[in-house]
């Protein structure tokens, strides 16, 4: 059964994301090792999303009991953009099981310290979706 916090979407849909940071890592650990971090961000916190498969949904459940967080997160993304390569390159992700974390940020200076921060924890595939452009700050 998945975690009340998380949804399991089969496909990302294609609303765009204005003012987010997307980065993809390979397991529940170190999305909540990164969700830890942006939570000490001055980042809207409703904002801090992770998207998953419902395996990776009750690996974080498991790992939520054994390391808890400050904080919890409220909500799950759910869109993306309609670039369709950007779209199927992260559901693609999904479906090999990697976890997606995302929020939202003033500006483009803020997306930058938040792929650094995410880069530093491996994540990768890590693109700011600006209010005109999509800039890729980790390939």
């Amino acid at each position: 059964m998945p975690h009340s916090n998380y949804e399991t979407p089969a496909q990302i849909n294609e609303e765009y994301p204005t003012n987010t940071v997307f980065g993809v890592v390979d397991d529940a650990e170190t999305a909540e090792a990164i969700v830890s971090k942006l939570e000490e961000m001055p980042l809207n916190q409703d904002s801090i999303n992770i998207l998953c498969d419902e395996v990776v949904t009750e690996q974080i459940e498991e790992y939520r009991k054994e390391h808890p967080i400050k904080a919890r997160i409220d909500h799950v993304m759910t869109f993306m953009s309609n670039e369709s390569e950007l779209v199927d390159r992260y559901n693609q992700q999904l479906n090999n099981g990697n976890v997606i974390v995302s929020t939202q940020v003033t500006d483009e200076e803020q997306a930058h310290e938040v792929a650094d921060l995410m880069r530093e924890h491996g994540a990768t595939y890590i693109n700011y979706f600006g209010t005109q452009v999509i800039t890729t700050l980790e390939p």
